[in-house]
């Protein structure tokens, strides 16, 4: 199959309108759900008490903690104005990973460090977060037979990667 680089590409977005009325777009094709992560060191004092922890924040908004509070129903009162803050996901997994605290990451983004036991969930709890990525192409594609392949490969392959904690 070849598809020129121009024409296609896999886009990080906040939801599929932000994606312009002349593409079309597979919009399940890699969502994100999120969870709390730690080092295993620390997985037995987050299960026990995750207010006696620090809370690694990947965002400056604290966006992530509060959806999975907000959803999960635990730990109603937890105060989100402590801990550290970083600028992406990747940072705060290199801090839990350090045993600096306990992260809010992305499943995915996740995976490759629980196999190596570098990250644990304390919690068998993941939501979603409505955010993903989405394939985008021009709606006039040539090559939409061979779009829609790689389009249903994605699916598949994603949905037997996505793990459960």
């Amino acid at each position: 199959m070849s598809i020129s680089p121009k024409s296609l590409s896999i886009v990080p977005s906040c939801s599929a309108m932000d994606i312009s009325v002349r593409e079309r777009a597979v919009c399940d094709c890699l969502m994100n759900g999120c969870s709390p992560f730690c080092a295993p060191d620390l997985l037995d004092k987050a299960r026990d008490n995750l207010a006696a922890c620090e809370l690694i924040h990947p965002s400056r908004d604290r966006r992530d903690w509060r959806r999975w509070l907000n959803s999960s129903g635990l730990y109603s009162g937890l105060s989100l104005a402590g801990g550290k803050v970083f600028d992406t996901l990747e940072q705060g997994m290199l801090a839990a990973m350090g045993g600096h605290g306990v992260t809010i990451g992305d499943l995915l983004l996740s995976q490759s460090a629980m196999d190596q036991h570098l990250l644990v969930a304390p919690f068998p709890l993941a939501i979603g977060t409505g955010d993903g990525y989405y394939l985008v192409w021009p709606g006039d594609s040539a090559r939409q037979n061979n779009i829609d392949k790689l389009a249903l490969f994605l699916q598949k392959n994603y949905l037997a990667m996505y793990i459960t904690i």
